[in-house]
């Protein structure tokens, strides 16, 4: 089975919003509570069936664990409320994801603090590789977060400046011959 498209989740939002411009009172209000009766069953459901894995004890750790990886499910056991891992766990996970990305380029990430207001990494080191600017770069890390948490609500980088990334600077063709010394120059 493969992941809900970003399609499935704006009908959803879409149908919410139909919901809500409701004229009935009545009908909104019944349909919010059948919403709700059935998110909960499934909460209860899904809390149940984390309990059992648990209760299995280290022979269903691997499914618990690959049901925490797996983006939909983990999506899902956080709407619920359900996650096995909290969000300090989620977030270092990214980080160290992001470590061993980010170390071959010759950065360091650290995990100051992980809230659900907010997630301050640090960087230190030198950038050593391919040219990236400092958007593309705080684009990366926020991602990464995202992915493993998606509940946090901002990110903070400190150190972006310190590490040397400089923007990708486009050039023309002309300036590049213009800045080659020519053959009289270089005799």
């Amino acid at each position: 089975m493969s992941e809900p498209a970003p399609q499935d989740q704006r009908r959803i939002g879409e149908l919410i919003a139909t919901l809500e411009a409701l004229p009935d009172l009545e009908a909104r209000d019944c349909a919010k509570e059948l919403v709700q009766g059935i998110l909960e069953l499934h909460a209860a459901g899904i809390d149940r069936m984390l309990a059992i894995l648990a209760d299995s004890g280290e022979s269903g750790r691997p499914v618990l664990e690959a049901m925490a990886r797996d983006r939909t499910v983990s999506a899902l056991l956080l709407l619920h409320g359900v996650h096995p891992h909290d969000l300090a766990a989620r977030v270092l996970q990214a980080v160290n994801k992001l470590h061993v990305e980010l170390a071959a380029q010759g950065i360091r990430i650290e995990l100051l603090r992980a809230s659900e207001a907010s997630v301050r990494v640090k960087l230190t080191g030198r950038w050593q590789g391919k040219s990236f600017s400092s958007a593309a770069l705080t684009l990366e890390i926020e991602q990464a977060i995202f992915e493993f948490a998606p509940d946090v609500a901002a990110i903070e980088i400190d150190g972006m400046e310190e590490i040397n990334v400089h923007p990708i600077k486009f050039m023309p063709a002309s300036a590049r011959r213009d800045a080659r010394p020519s053959a009289s120059q270089t005799a």
